[in-house]
Parts: structure tokens; C-alpha cells; sequence
């Protein structure tokens, strides 16, 4: 089985440094909370979006209300 998770539009990308580990937390914390592998990755996507919107790789203090913002939409 197949299952393709669409990344999410950034507006602005300041930053590249951390995307991938940022990733790869937001998928360990959705298998954490038992979610199921399409979650964890649509998780892990907007996790990931999440840090290229700031400058540095510890800088986004409203990261999880933006999270949440990809998520809802």
C-alpha cells in the first residue's frame, strides 16, 4: 500500500538549518502519541514547515500553535 502525504506551502522559508531534524521529531512524537503512520507523517510535514519560517533551529517559540495551523487547514 501506497499513501503519499502532501508537504505543506511555506510563504517564506528563512531558514533551512534543522528541517530535517525537525522532521524526523515531529514523526517520533506522532508514533509516541500512537498515532498512525499517515498522521506521524503529516505531523513530521508541518513540523518540519514549521522550523523553515524561522531563523535558527531553537528560535520558533509559537511552534506548536503554527503546527497546529498546518494541521487544521
Amino acid at each position: 500500500m501506497t499513501v503519499i502525504i502532501p508537504g505543506f506551502s511555506v510563504e517564506t522559508i528563512v531558514d533551512t538549518l534543522g528541517a530535517g531534524d525537525c522532521f524526523v521529531a515531529g514523526f517520533l512524537a506522532g508514533l509516541v502519541h500512537d498515532w498512525n503512520l499517515p498522521g506521524a507523517c503529516a505531523l513530521a510535514n508541518a513540523v518540519g514547515a514549521a522550523c523553515v519560517s524561522a531563523r535558527g533551529t531553537s528560535g520558533i517559540q509559537p511552534m506548536q500553535q503554527i503546527v497546529e495551523r498546518y494541521l487544521s487547514d
